[in-house]
C-alpha cells in the first residue's frame, strides 16, 4: 500500500490488488482503467526512478500480438493525470523525461504492505517489531535482507550463515541425503478424521482450496553432513489447524499497526494471540523440530535457450484460492514439500522428487494423484520423458540447493533450489508444438492471468496467457532489480531467485549479470 499527495489531495494505492482511493483505504475510489492503473502501480513502486517507454510497454505490456507504442504509454499517463488533477505542467505525481519516459516524483506519505510474506523497505511490519533481530542473532539466525540502488529491502525470511551459498547437490537417487523417521511420537496434535471433514468445509467456505494430503514435517537439518535433512509425515489438516491461521492473524495486525504510531511489541503481543502461543519468541522459531514443521522448495528453473547465451526463467502470480501466499507472485516451479499419496511416503523424502514433481504438473500438466490411490508407484513421474531427461542427461544440468530459511509468517521451512538446463535442446523441445504431447508445454498453475486481467482455466487459453507473460532472462539486470525491489514477488522465491541467481552466476559468469549493486547484509 502505497500513500502519496495528489493535486486532488492524499491517495492510496494498493500496489497488489490494483486498487485507488482518495483518502483512506475503502473511501472515495478514484477510477482508472485497468492498464493505466497498472502504469501507476508500476511507476509508484519504483519511486524516483527513471523509467524508459521500452521497459513499460515490456513489463506492463507482455506481447500477444496486440500493436502497441508509445503513445500507448503516454495515453495511459494522460488519464492518470486526469484522475489526479495533475494535468497542469510542471506536473506533482508523473514527470515527463522527454525523448526517454517517465518518473514517479510524488511526495510518498507512507509505505505499508498489509500481507506478510512479502518485503517490505522500511523494517516496520508486524513480524519485524515482533522478532527484534537482537533474539534472532541470539539463536543464530538473522533476517534475509539486502540492498540494491541504494533501497534496503527486508524480507520475513529467517536464515544463517550456514544456510546461505550452500550450493549441495541432489543426488538422483537421494543415497541417504533424505531420511524419513517414524511418525508414532510427532510432536503436534493430529485432527481426527470425523473432523478434518468440517475443517475442510469452514475454509472452503471462504473461497479456499482445500485437500487433505500428507505432508513432510522437517525434523532435522545439517548441510555440511551426509544426512542432509530429516522428515516424519503429518496431514495438511494438522498443518491448517495448528500453524494455518498465523498468516491471517498477521494480515489483521499489519493493518492494524498502520494506524497505531510506534507500535511495540507489547501492543503486538494483545493482538497475536495465536502467535503468542505457537510461535512466541526467536527460540521457538529456531526450534522447528519440536512442532510440525511444514514447508516447500522454491526452485529457479532457468533454461539455456537455443536463441540467446544467458538463461531464461519465469514468474507466476499465485492465486486468491490457494491457503497461503495469496496474490503475490512466485518462481515457477513451486510448492509444498509432500509425498504424491500416503504410500509412497518414504521412497519421496528427497527434495529432488518434489523438484521433479512440481515440474511436471506446473510446466507439462501433470495431473496430482488422489493421495488415497494405493496403486500409485514411487517416484511415477520420473519416466516420463521429459523428467527421464534429466537420468539420461546427467551432465547437462546442475541440481542445487542452495539456500534453506525458516518463514517468520507461520514457521515453515523453505528451501532454495537452483535448476539450471544447461543444453539448449531441452527449451527447444518444449517450446516446439510440433512435439510428442510428453513434450509439450500445458502449464497448470493454480490459475493464470492474462495481461486483460481474466482468469482462465482452459488448457488452450492457459498456454496463451503463459505465452504473454515475459520471460525473465539473467543478462537483463534491469528486469532483476524490477523484480527484486517490486512489492509483489514473494519472500521464499526472492531468496531463491538472489541465492540461485549469485550460484548460477559463479557456474556460469559470463551468462549471469548480477545487479552491480546488490549487497546482502548479514
Amino acid at each position: 500500500m502505497i500513500r502519496f499527495r495528489s493535486p486532488i489531495g492524499s491517495v492510496c494505492l494498493d500496489v497488489r490488488n490494483g486498487q485507488l482511493w482518495k483518502g483512506d483505504v475503502g473511501q472515495e475510489a478514484v477510477r482508472l482503467t485497468e492498464r493505466p492503473l497498472a502504469v501507476l502501480c508500476y511507476l509508484a513502486e519504483r519511486p524516483g526512478d527513471k523509467i524508459s517507454r521500452e521497459q513499460i510497454l515490456r513489463d506492463v505490456w507482455p506481447s500477444d500480438g496486440t500493436d502497441v507504442n508509445n503513445n500507448s504509454i503516454d495515453s495511459a499517463v494522460t488519464k492518470i493525470r486526469a484522475a489526479l488533477g495533475d494535468q497542469v505542467d510542471p506536473h506533482r505525481v508523473i514527470q515527463t523525461l522527454r525523448g526517454y519516459g517517465y518518473r514517479f516524483i510524488a511526495l510518498v506519505e507512507s509505505e505499508d504492505d498489509p500481507l506478510p510474506g512479502v518485503r517490505q523497505e522500511l523494517a516496520t511490519g508486524p513480524l519485524q517489531i515482533y522478532y527484534q533481530d537482537t533474539d534472532l542473532r541470539a539463536h543464530n539466525l538473522f533476517r534475509y535482507s539486502f540492498s540494491i540502488n541504494d533501497r534496503h529491502i527486508f524480507t520475513d525470511i529467517a536464515t544463517s550463515k550456514s544456510w546461505l551459498s550452500i550450493a549441495i547437490p541432489i543426488r538422483s537417487k537421494g543415497d541417504g541425503q533424505f531420511t524419513l523417521l517414524e511418525s508414532s511420537h510427532n510432536p503436534w496434535y493430529s485432527v481426527p478424521a470425523n473432523e478434518v471433514e468440517l475443517l475442510a468445509k469452514k475454509v472452503r467456505a471462504r473461497g479456499i482450496r482445500f485437500e487433505n494430503r500428507p505432508i513432510y514435517s522437517l525434523r532435522s537439518f545439517v548441510p555440511g553432513q551426509k544426512q542432509i535433512a530429516s522428515f516424519s509425515v503429518g496431514q495438511y489438516a494438522d498443518y491448517k489447524i495448528e500453524m494455518g491461521g498465523l498468516e491471517d492473524e498477521t494480515n489483521r495486525a499489519a493493518a492494524e499497526i498502520a494506524r497505531i504510531p510506534n507500535v511495540h511489541r507489547d501492543q503486538l503481543r494483545s493482538i497475536m494471540p495465536l502467535r503468542e502461543k505457537l510461535l512466541p519468541t526467536s527460540k521457538t522459531v529456531a526450534q522447528f523440530p519440536n512442532r510440525l514443521c511444514a514447508g516447500g522448495t522454491n526452485i529457479l528453473l532457468a533454461f539455456r535457450t537455443p536463441n540467446r547465451d544467458d538463461y531464461m526463467f519465469f514468474i507466476k502470480q499465485r492465486s486468491a484460492s490457494v491457503s497461503s501466499g495469496r496474490l503475490v507472485q512466485s518462481l515457477i516451479p513451486s510448492g509444498m514439500h509432500q509425498p504424491s499419496t500416503w504410500f509412497v511416503t518414504r521412497e519421496e523424502t528427497s527434495i529432488g522428487a518434489t523438484v521433479y514433481r512440481e515440474m511436471d504438473e506446473e510446466l507439462f500438466g501433470g495431473d496430482e494423484p488422489n493421495p488415497d490411490d494405493k496403486g500409485i508407484q514411487p517416484l511415477q513421474f520420473m519416466s516420463l520423458p521429459h523428467i527421464a531427461w534429466f537420468r539420461e542427461n546427467p551432465k547437462a544440468f546442475t541440481l542445487e540447493i542452495v539456500s534453506f530459511g525458516l518463514n517468520l509468517v507461520d514457521g515453515t521451512f523453505e528451501f532454495g533450489v537452483l535448476l539450471a538446463i544447461h543444453d539448449p535442446s531441452y527449451w527447444a523441445k518444449c517450446a516446439d508444438q510440433e512435439s510428442t504431447d510428453d513434450w509439450r508445454l500445458k502449464p497448470n498453475f493454480e490459475v493464470i492471468r492474462d495481461i486483460e486481467g481474466d482468469f482462465y482455466t482452459h488448457d488452450t487459453k492457459r498456454l496463451a496467457a503463459f505465452k504473454t507473460q515475459a520471460p525473465f532472462f539473467t543478462n537483463d539486470t534491469s528486469r532483476l532489480v524490477s523484480v527484486m525491489t517490486g512489492r509483489q514477488c514473494a519472500d521464499v522465491s526472492l531468496i531463491a531467485l538472489i541465492e540461485g541467481l549469485r550460484r548460477l552466476h559463479t557456474l556460469q559468469p559470463g551468462r549471469v549479470k548480477l545487479p552491480p549493486t546488490l549487497r546482502l547484509s548479514q
